[in-house]
C-alpha cells in the first residue's frame, strides 16, 4: 500500500478543529467540580440542543442526563420542546457555571432546535462512586476562539487520599479601633454583597476564589497560585490615616481592615490538587449556619457566624476572642 492511499484512508481532521478538540479536552477533562470530577471525550451530534450566544462565538448544549435521569427534550410531535430543555438546563446550574468559568466565556441561552455546529464533545459527571450523574453535549464550530488556562498537575503517589485542611479568607471592611473595641455577642459587621472575593489556602498554597454564601461553595478564579495574600477593601466612608496623632493619642481616622476567615473542612490532597479556574468546592458544613473568624493583624478578635442582611452579608458575632472590650 502506497503512502497515498494510506493517506486517503485515514480520517481526516482540519487543523483548527483539532487544534480547538485537543484544547477543549485538556481544559474540562478530570476537571473538579464539587464532589463531581468531569470526563470528556469526543461525541455524535445530539438531536436537540440550546443554542447560546457567547464573545467566543455560537455554543450549542444537549442535556443528555440531569440528576442520574435522562430528560425529556421533545414534546409529543417529535418537535424540540423548549420547557423541557429550559428544566433540564436549570439543573446543570452548576456544571454549566463551571464550564463557564474554565473557558472564559458567558453563555446565553437564545434558542432551542436543530444542532448546527461541526465539533461535539461528551461531558460526563462523574459522582464518587463511579455514576454519571449529569452528562451534556457540548457543541463549537472550529473557528470559535476560546484561551482555556491549562489544568494544575495533578501530584502522584499515595497523597491523592491524604486529608488536608483548607481555609478560605477575604477581605472585609475597615473598622475604627474604637468600634473594634466594643465588638460585642450579636453584633452584626457587614462584609460583603452577594460573593466574597478571596483566597483559598491548603498546605501553603494559595488559590484566587470567589464564595458563594447563598450556595455555600467556592468556585476557583485562578488556576495558579497567584495572590498570597487577601486583597484590603478601602472603607468608603472614612479617610485611612496610617499613623497615630503626634500627641501619642490614636487618631479618630484611623481604619483597621478586617479579615474574614472561613475553615472549610478538609478535602483530599487529590482534590484540592486537582482545583483549578471553574472547580466548584462546596463547604459541607453539617449545619445551616457558616462559622466565620474576624482577625485583625493576624489576630482573631471574634467568632460569629455569617447572616443574610438583605441583599447583602454580615457575621453576627458570637463569641470575643480577644481581651479587648
Amino acid at each position: 500500500m502506497t503512502v497515498m492511499a494510506l493517506h486517503g484512508r485515514l480520517q481526516a481532521i482540519a487543523p483548527d478543529r483539532a487544534s480547538l478538540q485537543t484544547r477543549l479536552l485538556a481544559a474540562l477533562d478530570r476537571l473538579a467540580v464539587g464532589d463531581l470530577r468531569l470526563h470528556v471525550f469526543p461525541a455524535s451530534l445530539p438531536p436537540t440542543v440550546i443554542g447560546f450566544e457567547t464573545s467566543a462565538g455560537p455554543v450549542e448544549l444537549a442535556p443528555l442526563i440531569v440528576d442520574n435521569a435522562v430528560p425529556m427534550l421533545l414534546a409529543d410531535d417529535g418537535m424540540p420542546d423548549a420547557g423541557g430543555a429550559i428544566a433540564a438546563l436549570a439543573g446543570l446550574e452548576t456544571l454549566v457555571s463551571a464550564i463557564e468559568v474554565r473557558l472564559g466565556i458567558a453563555l446565553r441561552p437564545v434558542s432551542v432546535g436543530m444542532p448546527s455546529t461541526a465539533l461535539w464533545l461528551r461531558v460526563d459527571a462523574i459522582a464518587p462512586d463511579g455514576a454519571i450523574r449529569h452528562a451534556i453535549a457540548l457543541g463549537m464550530n472550529a473557528d470559535t476562539v476560546i484561551d482555556p488556562a491549562p489544568l494544575l498537575p495533578s501530584m502522584p503517589g499515595f497523597g491523592h487520599g491524604l486529608s488536608v485542611a483548607w481555609a478560605f479568607a477575604a477581605a472585609g471592611p475597615r473598622l475604627a479601633p474604637a468600634r473594634l473595641a466594643v465588638l460585642a455577642p450579636g453584633d452584626v459587621v457587614l462584609v460583603g454583597g452577594q460573593s466574597l472575593r478571596g483566597v483559598l489556602r491548603y498546605a501553603g498554597r494559595h488559590l484566587d476564589a470567589d464564595f458563594s454564601p447563598h450556595q455555600a461553595m467556592l468556585t476557583i478564579i485562578a488556576a495558579t497560585c497567584a495572590s498570597q495574600g487577601v486583597p484590603i477593601v478601602s472603607d468608603e466612608t472614612h479617610s485611612t490615616v496610617d499613623t497615630p496623632a503626634h500627641d501619642g493619642a490614636i487618631d479618630h481616622g484611623l481604619r483597621l481592615p478586617i479579615t474574614v476567615e472561613i475553615a472549610g473542612g478538609t478535602a483530599t490532597l487529590g482534590v484540592l490538587a486537582g482545583l483549578s479556574a471553574g472547580s466548584i468546592l462546596p463547604l459541607g458544613f453539617p449545619g445551616a449556619g457558616v462559622p466565620v473568624t474576624l482577625v485583625v493583624g493576624g489576630t482573631p478578635i471574634a467568632a460569629g457566624e455569617l447572616v443574610a442582611v438583605g441583599e447583602a452579608y454580615g457575621v453576627m458575632i458570637s463569641q470575643r476572642l480577644d481581651t479587648a472590650g
